[in-house]
């Protein structure tokens, strides 16, 4: 199994451009990639009440409507999670 997290790289923007920063973060598409031949699992991880940007909704909306698998977990979601990736 293999597994990859995305996290944002940390961005120097000019002076008085900050307010551009949260744009830049919403490019970021799946938090985190699970490959176990032939199965790869794209999920956002979330604390309970942290909410998926509507940009990376659409990405897993659209991994979905390609067959693909696509979560949005939390600590909640322990047991999915377990029997998702085959953890004991």
């Amino acid at each position: 199994m293999r597994l990859e997290a995305e996290r944002p790289l940390p961005v120097l923007l000019p002076e008085g451009e900050a307010d551009r920063a949260p744009e830049l973060d919403e490019l970021r598409l799946a938090e985190l990639r699970v490959q176990r031949r032939p199965q790869v699992v794209a999920c956002e991880v979330r604390v309970p009440g942290d909410r998926v940007r509507p940009p990376q909704r659409a990405f897993l909306d659209e991994l979905r409507a390609c067959g693909q698998e696509a979560y949005t977990w939390r600590p909640s979601n322990w047991d999915q999670i377990k029997a998702v990736l085959g953890a004991s």
